[in-house]
Parts: C-alpha cells; sequence; structure tokens
C-alpha cells in the first residue's frame, strides 16, 4: 500500500468524505452561539436608544444614517476583508499561461483560524462598542418629557403650573 503523504510517488485517494471526526464540533457551536445570542441581545437597544434619543422630526434621518453607516461600513469591506482571508490559507495556485488562476488546495488549519478568529475578532470589537455605549447611556435622558411634567417631580419654579394646563405626550415614545 502506499503512503498518502509520499511526495514521490503519488498516493492514494478515497471517494466520500473523510472519516475524521470533530470531537469539539458541538462545544464550538455551542459557544459560538451563545456569543452571537449575547451580540444579537445589543441590537435592540441600539435601536431603542437611537429612537428615544434622537428628535421626533429626525428619528427617520437618525435610522437611515445608521443604516447607511452600516452599509459602507459593514456590508462593503467584508466581502473584501474576508475574500483576503480565505486568500490567506490557499497553499497552491492553479497557472494556466503565467497567471495565478484559483486556489486547489488550502490550508485548512490556516482558513480555519483565519476565518473564524476574524469573526470572534470582529465580534469582540462591536461587544467592545457596546459595552462602551452601555456604559455612556446612564447619562442619556431618555424621556425628558416625562420628567418635565411628572406630578411626583419638584417644581422647577416656585409656584407650580395650573392644573389646566394637560400633561402632553411625551414625543421620545414610540
Amino acid at each position: 500500500m502506499l503512503d498518502p503523504y509520499d511526495s514521490i510517488g503519488g498516493g492514494w485517494a478515497q471517494s466520500g468524505e473523510c472519516s475524521d471526526t470533530c470531537s469539539q464540533l458541538y462545544v464550538f457551536v455551542a459557544i459560538f452561539a451563545a456569543l452571537m445570542f449575547v451580540h444579537a441581545t445589543g441590537e435592540v437597544g441600539a435601536v431603542l436608544l437611537i429612537i428615544r434619543c434622537t428628535d421626533k422630526m429626525d428619528k427617520a434621518m437618525a435610522m437611515g444614517v445608521i443604516q447607511f453607516a452600516i452599509g459602507v461600513f459593514g456590508n462593503v469591506p467584508c466581502p473584501i476583508v474576508f475574500g483576503a482571508a480565505v486568500d490567506a490559507a490557499c497553499k497552491l495556485r492553479d497557472t494556466v499561461c503565467d497567471v495565478l488562476g484559483a486556489c486547489a488546495f488550502y490550508d485548512n488549519d490556516r482558513f480555519r483560524h483565519l476565518y473564524l478568529g476574524l469573526s470572534a475578532s470582529l465580534m469582540f470589537l462591536a461587544f467592545i462598542m457596546d459595552m462602551l455605549v452601555w456604559s455612556k447611556a446612564g447619562r442619556i435622558d431618555m424621556n425628558p418629557a416625562e420628567r418635565e411634567y411628572s406630578p411626583d417631580a419638584a417644581p422647577l419654579a416656585p409656584s407650580a403650573p395650573p392644573a389646566s394646563v394637560p400633561a402632553r405626550p411625551s414625543d421620545t415614545q414610540l
């Protein structure tokens, strides 16, 4: 029988999937799913923060600017960056007329580390940004109109407003 790693004599191939089993696959999927869940919990809070902290007339513009920023800084460079990570794991490229073509053979370990490492790094960076927003969000007055017209709040002036002035609804509420 030929040695499959023999570089001189060729080697052998077997039809079907490789028999190697990944004993850590379920652990990896569970950890990655938990991290994605934690990351996703910040999305609702971020949207609510934008909606509640923006003036009534500027809410649509604020949401449009955020979506534009996500598109420009996330969706446009993402395929380029991940494509570079995939290309960096290439071991052997096809050549036609001295021009490099598609990758014929990838280093699976390097591919895995680059691709998942890049994903994990970007998620960690997003987590740091979420923590920064969370730490600063306590100083934001989410409902300034409620505080202004709350019957329990201390009056700003020596005399309270007359009872005939109705409380106006907050324009920062959904």
